[in-house]
C-alpha cells in the first residue's frame, strides 16, 4: 500500500515512499487503538447527552433524552441564546452482595449547554419531562417590519440640523 502521492517520472520512485510505508501501518494501529478505547468509554454516556432541535412553524423544540433524571434533580436555565441542562441520576443497586459482571447504566451528573437557533423567544419557553425524555418549547419571535424612513437630503448642515428639529416635532405631535 502506497499511501504517498508521488509523481516522479516513469520508472522512478519516490526514495521516502519506500522507506516508511511498512512502517505506516504499524503507527496508524497505534494510533486507533487509543481512539477505540476512547469511544467504548464515551458510547456508554452518548444517550444521556443526546438532543434534537426541531423547528415547526411558530416554534423550536429541544428534544433531550435524560434516562434516570427525576424532575427534581433536573435544572434548566436559558439565557438569551443558550439553554444549559444540568441534571444528575443515581444507580438504585438491589443488594451490595450482588455480583456486577456489566454496568452500562450511567450513573453521575451531566449537563449540556445548547446554543438557540436564531429567532427563539427564550423569554417564553416552556419546559416538560416524561418518562425520561425533555422537551423545552421556544416560541419563534415575531417578525416586525423594518420601517423605512425617507431622509431630507441637505447641502448645508444649519438646514441638515433643522431638518432634523422638525421631524422629531412632526413625530411627536
Amino acid at each position: 500500500m502506497n499511501i504517498f502521492n508521488t509523481n516522479w517520472p516513469m520508472g522512478f520512485t519516490d526514495p521516502l515512499s519506500s522507506l516508511l510505508t511498512p512502517y505506516m501501518g504499524s503507527m496508524m494501529q497505534q494510533f486507533r487503538q487509543p481512539m477505540q478505547f476512547l469511544q467504548q468509554q464515551t458510547q456508554a454516556l452518548s444517550p444521556i447527552l443526546s438532543a434534537d432541535i426541531v423547528e415547526r412553524d411558530d416554534e423550536f423544540v429541544v428534544i433531550c433524552d435524560l434516562p434516570g433524571v427525576k424532575s427534581e434533580d433536573l435544572s434548566v436555565e436559558v439565557t438569551d441564546n443558550k439553554l444549559i441542562i444540568r441534571g444528575h441520576n443515581e444507580s438504585v443497586r438491589e443488594s451490595t452482595s450482588d455480583i456486577m459482571h456489566r454496568k452500562e447504566r450511567v450513573e453521575g451528573k451531566v449537563s449540556r449547554t445548547i446554543f438557540l437557533p436564531e429567532g427563539a423567544n427564550s423569554h417564553e419557553a416552556t419546559t416538560c419531562l416524561k418518562n425520561g425524555v425533555l422537551s423545552v418549547t421556544f416560541p419563534k419571535l415575531r417578525q416586525t417590519n423594518p420601517r423605512i424612513r425617507k431622509l431630507v437630503i441637505s447641502t448645508d448642515q444649519e438646514e441638515a440640523k433643522q431638518a432634523k428639529v422638525s421631524e422629531k416635532k412632526s413625530r411627536s405631535t
